[in-house]
C-alpha cells in the first residue's frame, strides 16, 4: 500500500521525543515502569472518565501496537483499572516478546530540527551570566525560541521593608538584590489561575511594585534632600590647608544647588554632581571648625549637614634643661 504523510515530520518528531521521554514518565511512573520496553518506544496511556476504556498505545520504528483493556458488556471497570496499570502489562510484554529479535533502532531525526539550550523554567533562552538552571530542548525550525527568560527578575529592593529600592537607598546602602520567580501563561486567561497557585506556594511571585519609602535614620519619613558630608569624617584632623569636602545629595525633586560653607562663610555653591568642592583655608589657622553644606531642592525644601574638623597648632620645640655639673667652670 502507498504511504501517505498525514503530519509533517518535524512536528510528528517532536510528538514522538516527547512520548519516548523516560526521565519525564519516571515522575509519574517511577523507574523501571511498565512502559519501558528496553529500547526507545513513543508511548500513550489513556482512560474515559466513566472507566469503561483504558488504553495504551506505541511504537517503535518497526512496530506501532495498540491495546484496549475494558468489559465486553460495556459496564465501567474496578477503578484501579486504568490506562497505566490495565493495558500497559499487556502492551508491555507484547512488545517485548515481538521485537526480541529485532534491532534497536534510534527515531530518525528530520533535518528541520535544531537542539537548542534554553531556560528550565521558562523555555525561553537564558538569562546571559545569571546561572539560572538551563535544559537542552529540540524544536522545529522556525519554532526556535528568540525572546530571553522573563520567569527570573532580578530587581534591588531596600533592606528593611524588601519594596523597590530608589536612588536614595543605594546612597545610603539600604539595597540588596533579589531574585523573583513569575511564572507567565501564554494565554493570558489562564494567568489568574497561575497566579492564584503561586500565592500558596513558596518561592514563587511577582517582584514588588510600590517603591520604598524615604525616611531618615531614625525611621522618621524624610522631609526635604537628604544631604550627608562623607569626607571629611566628624573629629577629622586636617593635615593641609587645601582639601575637598565630599556631599552625598539626594531628592525626588531634583537638587537644585547645595551651598557649601566654612563656620558661617559661604565658600562655594555646587549646582550639580559629584558634589565635591574644595575648600582652601589660610595657613594659620589652628583649632576646632565647622564645615557645614545646605542642599535644596526643586521643591523649594532644604537641609542641612555639618562636621568638626580640627587643625593642629605648631607644637612648641621644647627647650632643654641643662644638667647637673653642666655650664662650665
Amino acid at each position: 500500500a502507498k504511504l501517505r504523510r498525514v503530519i509533517p515530520e518535524n512536528e510528528a518528531y517532536l510528538i514522538t521525543d516527547i512520548l519516548s521521554d523516560n526521565r519525564v514518565r519516571q515522575r509519574l511512573f517511577g523507574a523501571g515502569n511498565m512502559l519501558e520496553i528496553g529500547r526507545p518506544a513513543g508511548v500513550k496511556t489513556g482512560t474515559t472518565n466513566d472507566n469503561r476504556d483504558a488504553w495504551t498505545c506505541g511504537f517503535v520504528p518497526q512496530l506501532a501496537t495498540c491495546v484496549w483493556t475494558g468489559n465486553t458488556d460495556n459496564t465501567p471497570m474496578a477503578p484501579t483499572i486504568q490506562g497505566s496499570t490495565g493495558a500497559t502489562p499487556t502492551f508491555h510484554h507484547y512488545m517485548r516478546r515481538s521485537l526480541e529479535n529485532v534491532e534497536i533502532e534510534q527515531f530518525t531525526r528530520p533535518s528541520g530540527i535544531r537542539e537548542v539550550t534554553v531556560d528550565k523554567l521558562s523555555g525561553k533562552l537564558p538569562q546571559e551570566g545569571a546561572g539560572y538552571d538551563t535544559i537542552t530542548e529540540v524544536f522545529a525550525a522556525g519554532t526556535v525560541p528568540t525572546e530571553e527568560d522573563d520567569f527570573h527578575q532580578k530587581v534591588e529592593v531596600c533592606k528593611s521593608k524588601e519594596l523597590l529600592a530608589k536612588d536614595y537607598h543605594r546612597l545610603i546602602g539600604d539595597v540588596k538584590e533579589m531574585v523573583f520567580t513569575y511564572l507567565r501563561e501564554p494565554d493570558s486567561s489562564l494567568q489568574k489561575y497561575t497566579d492564584e497557585w503561586m500565592e500558596k506556594t513558596d518561592g514563587y511571585g511577582k517582584p514588588p511594585e510600590e517603591m520604598c519609602p524615604i525616611v531618615d535614620k531614625d525611621g522618621e519619613a524624610l522631609e526635604g534632600p537628604y544631604v550627608e558630608i562623607t569626607s571629611p569624617e566628624e573629629g577629622a584632623e586636617m593635615e593641609d590647608n587645601e582639601f575637598d569636602v565630599t556631599v552625598e545629595v539626594y531628592s525626588e525633586h531634583r537638587v537644585v544647588n547645595v551651598e557649601c560653607y566654612w563656620a558661617d562663610t559661604m565658600v562655594t555653591t555646587v549646582n550639580s554632581a559629584p558634589y565635591q568642592p574644595t575648600y582652601s583655608v589660610s595657613e594659620d589657622v589652628e583649632g576646632d571648625h565647622t564645615i557645614k553644606v545646605v542642599a535644596f531642592d526643586g521643591k523649594g525644601d532644604e537641609n542641612s549637614h555639618s562636621v568638626e574638623v580640627s587643625f593642629p597648632g605648631d607644637e612648641p620645640t621644647p627647650t632643654p634643661t641643662p644638667e647637673e655639673g653642666d655650664g662650665g667652670p
